[in-house]
């Protein structure tokens, strides 16, 4: 999502992971402040705190957020059919 200046996927090593996801949803939902967002992050991704805050301040419209719920509705469904033992 360059051009809506969301740069997560440069600081977030799984952009499918807890923390991403978590930052991800709260985004859709309407949050636009960074702080809040990067408080969200969990284990070793609390350390960049700071980069988060950049990567996170971006310009989203309803056309990047449309793509986005379809990008994570997606994900979720794969997360889901995958069995049990690839499971995390």
């Amino acid at each position: 999502m360059k051009d809506a200046n969301l740069q997560l996927a440069s600081v977030v090593t799984d952009i499918y992971g807890v923390s991403a996801r978590a930052m991800l949803a709260v985004i859709l939902a309407g949050q636009r402040d960074v702080e809040p967002l990067a408080d969200l992050a969990r284990g070793r991704l609390r350390a960049k705190h700071d980069q988060l805050k950049e990567a996170l301040a971006g310009r989203e419209t309803a056309h990047h957020s449309f793509w986005l719920t379809k990008h994570l509705s997606a994900w979720e469904y794969l997360d889901e059919a995958r069995s049990p033992q690839w499971r995390n």
